[in-house]
């Protein structure tokens, strides 16, 4: 259907919550208002929460399927998959790895956005190395590690044909204000992690450019009174941070504490999921790095490090009510309004408004996913409602 309507909503807007109409064309929100009187097809949503949908920025995988090792069908598959956790467009976020391993990923990812497919759209690449502290990596593995190199970052980017949205780095590599300012004048919005950066090292990276702090508290050098540290500048600063509210890897008070520090107007809530997630317990891989998930948890093999998430979106929404007490319109700007304000594309995704593109979710009275939809077009439903 290139035309319907949605009766009956309680849409989540950006000024509050609107008892209205939506009617959809052409892939967009053409009108919201009560009572619309349209000669299309209609679908009352008896009061219905309608949100925007949820933009994934950080996500190496879910469902089995592991970004850096994906084909480009796996990753249509692995789109469609998101669709049933309220993703209605994501990053796909390629994990540090050899530098052919990173670039054979980038060109799987380009192919796939080319694909035809029924679920989340693609709206660019995420690169979390390999520029990155070895002291602070985390899971990543170390022996793939780099300084900042132009020459390697170029060859990612002519790979991505464009799609090369956001690189994760750590600002006190030398060389790394160069490569900030560089990728920033070809269009890649840069977040500093995985870093014992120090708080002059953070801030003179913010005035080079970057804009984001990722898995904020995780992976960094943290607050100490006399030495604020990476943790402190992104916490001062207006830049974004990311926050994987899984209850494990950030406490549900220091989950308050950044909403306190920041507002929501500045935190994006991410899954930073695995390959794991939506899956049982077992033996995984996020690119070359064998993990192991119980629990839910998910570690390297060796048990030296938590290895990103089994978090799905839909969950982190739960979360951020049930953790910090924000109201829904809160919670949704940082799944949805704030990554779309990252990514430079809050003029169409992130809210709900005449003019932006119809991606939307639908929730039922336990705020639990009833459907989902992007650009318009149905990728998952449930029954709901008079339907």
């Amino acid at each position: 259907m290139d035309t319907y309507l949605l009766k009956h909503t309680r849409a989540v807007t950006e000024t509050g919550i609107l008892d209205c109409d939506m009617l959809i064309k052409g892939g967009k929100i053409a009108a919201m208002a009560p009572d619309l009187e349209v000669c299309a097809p209609a679908w009352d949503l008896n009061r219905a929460f309608v949100l925007p949908g949820f933009i994934d920025i950080h996500t190496h995988g879910a469902k089995g399927v592991d970004i850096n090792n994906a084909s480009p069908q796996d990753i249509v598959r692995l789109a469609g998959q998101y669709a049933a956790y309220g993703v209605t467009s994501f990053l796909p976020t390629v994990a540090c790895d050899s530098p052919e391993a990173m670039m054979s990923a980038v060109k799987n990812i380009v192919k796939a956005s080319r694909l035809e497919g029924s679920g989340a759209r693609i709206l660019g690449i995420h690169l979390e190395g390999p520029f990155l502290s070895p002291e602070f990596k985390g899971s990543l593995p170390q022996h793939y590690l780099r300084l900042p190199d132009q020459v390697l970052f170029d060859s990612l980017l002519t790979a991505s044909d464009g799609l090369l949205k956001l690189m994760t780095l750590a600002p006190e590599l030398p060389g790394s204000c160069e490569l900030i300012r560089h990728a920033v004048k070809m269009g890649v919005r840069v977040s500093m992690g995985h870093s014992g950066a120090s708080y002059e090292q953070a801030m003179d990276a913010i005035s080079a450019g970057v804009l984001a702090s990722t898995h904020t508290f995780n992976g960094m050098l943290l607050f100490h009174q006399h030495r604020p540290a990476i943790m402190g500048a992104a916490l001062e600063s207006g830049v974004y941070c990311e926050a994987i509210c899984d209850g494990r890897h950030l406490h549900p008070g220091t989950v308050r504490l950044l909403l306190k520090v920041k507002g929501t107007d500045r935190v994006i809530a991410v899954t930073d999921s695995i390959m794991a997630a939506g899956m049982p317990d077992g033996a995984y891989r996020l690119g070359s790095q064998s993990l192991v998930v119980e629990g839910g948890d998910a570690w390297l093999a060796d048990g030296s490090s938590r290895a990103g998430s089994t978090l799905t979106m839909i969950q982190a929404l739960h979360n951020l009510l049930n953790f910090t007490g924000c109201t829904l319109r809160q919670a949704s700007t940082m799944l949805s309004k704030n990554p779309a304000g990252l990514l430079g594309l809050e003029h169409r995704k992130g809210s709900l408004a005449p003019g932006m593109d119809a991606d939307y979710l639908i929730l039922d009275s336990s705020l639990d996913l009833a459907a989902c939809a992007a650009e318009g077009k149905c990728l998952f439903k449930k029954t709901i409602g008079g339907d």
